[in-house]
């Protein structure tokens, strides 16, 4: 088991931090989904230094190679025509030189929100706010990761992405 992260704890303070925000966000008639880290793809595994052993059954968990980016894909599952406003993803990043920079939320074909220059790394429960309700028909995010080239840790992990839907 690859988890190597401070401890699972932290892991389930930010999932328990999730259920809240969406909790407090959400309507009483409101249902939370999310998906399965295994999930999450990598566009380009040629820029990874140990492509092929980075899905598990938890999440993804791999090393970007100095000085690369790459994209990470991932569908949320979504009430067909529900409204949702909230989304939120869960990932960890072993340095500061390692982040990620842009998340693009996707509503099948069409792009409803581009979060750029983000430079999130360590631990992260990001809550996106789409700032308006969208009637869902097929959510996903694509999310821009980045290595700089400082001899430290590339690693990125994800856990899982989530959206808040209500009638």
């Amino acid at each position: 088991m690859r988890l190597g992260i401070s401890s699972k704890g932290t892991i389930y303070i930010l999932c328990f931090v999730l259920v809240a925000v969406f909790a407090m966000a959400g309507a009483a008639d409101a249902q939370v989904l999310c998906n399965q880290g295994t999930s999450f793809h990598i566009q380009d595994e040629a820029k990874v230094a140990d492509a092929g052993n980075v899905y598990f059954g938890w999440g993804l968990d791999f090393n970007l190679n100095s000085g690369n980016s790459t994209w990470i894909h991932t569908p949320i599952p979504s009430v067909l025509f529900e409204n949702t406003q909230i989304l939120a993803v869960v990932f960890y990043t072993g340095s500061v030189d390692a982040w990620v920079d842009r998340i693009d939320v996707w509503n099948g074909d069409t792009r409803v929100k581009i979060i750029d220059g983000l430079n999130l790394s360590g631990g992260q429960t990001y809550v996106i706010d789409l700032g308006t309700d969208i009637p869902a028909v097929s959510l996903s995010l694509s999310i821009l990761v980045k290595a700089g080239v400082e001899m430290m840790s590339h690693r990125f992990v994800f856990y899982t992405a989530c959206a808040e839907f209500h009638p």
